[in-house]
């Protein structure tokens, strides 16, 4: 209001030199009142101190803690200037309870303003060793109850009767699960010398039947053979290199 003040009074001054016309002295005082509210306006509006120091601050500190672990609170804390220099505080907490501190130097570069870590960079603490998982405790055998007036006296366990050696049996043929080739197109690798048995390339073994094992003469080493099953363990291999045969065979295993 003192520069409206000082406005109307130098119109108050000038009056008497205006002249005595109604509509000069009405367009004088319009424009004092004017020039009062202009220059009342263009005073600035005040800011916050260091405000867009601090959020220059505050991206550079995201930057700086976005790649650490176990982070759980970082913020600004007070800053400061020296000459050019504006120089903020901060704080990183971890999870687990530790914390560190640290500064960041904002200057202006051009138009822009630039923000830098300075001093010792704030290190996040090291992973936590894992904790070894704990043996569990055997449990200890209850003890007998005891009597009244005296001790138990144990009961002997009764001797095991011992049983006979068995006899050893021939080793029965095995029952292997189903087999995982079937569809697919293996290789012959070996047929016995009596056409019983034959091996493909991926090892598994067949037991041929009596009635296919002549059908086994026109087959070869390395020769295509494809699988499908029958039922059971019994299964048709076919050789499409000796004419398409075929041959009934059980699915004895795979060895490695």
């Amino acid at each position: 209001m003192s520069g409206e003040s000082s406005s109307l009074d130098r119109v108050v001054a000038v009056w008497p030199f205006i002249g005595h016309s109604g509509v000069v002295r009405r367009v004088a005082l319009s424009l004092a009142v004017l020039a009062a509210v202009l220059s009342a306006g263009s005073a600035p509006a005040a800011t916050a101190p260091f405000a867009k120091e601090k959020r220059v601050a505050a991206k550079r500190l995201f930057a700086f803690v976005y790649p650490m672990s176990y982070v759980i609170d970082y913020r600004i804390t007070d800053c400061t200037r020296e000459g050019a220099t504006v120089t903020c505080g901060y704080k990183v907490g971890f999870y687990s309870g530790e914390s560190c501190t640290g500064t960041i130097s904002v200057e202006a570069a051009g138009r822009r303003l630039i923000a830098k870590i300075g001093g010792p960079p704030c290190i996040a603490p090291a992973a936590p060793a894992p904790t070894a998982p704990s043996t569990p405790t055997t449990p200890t055998s209850p003890s007998p109850p005891s009597e009244p007036g005296g001790s138990v006296t144990p009961t002997p366990a009764p001797t095991p009767t011992p049983s006979p050696t068995p006899t050893p049996s021939p080793t029965p043929t095995p029952s292997p699960a189903a087999y995982p080739g079937v569809g697919t197109v293996q290789w012959l690798l070996s047929v016995s010398s009596d056409g019983a048995t034959l091996v493909l390339g991926d090892g598994s073994q067949w037991q041929v039947a009596a009635a296919s094992q002549s059908t086994l003469s026109t087959w070869t080493f390395n020769d295509d053979v494809t699988v499908q099953l029958v039922s059971g363990s019994t299964y048709t291999l076919t050789d499409p290199d000796a004419g398409g045969t075929s041959v009934t065979a059980t699915y004895l295993g795979t060895s490695p």
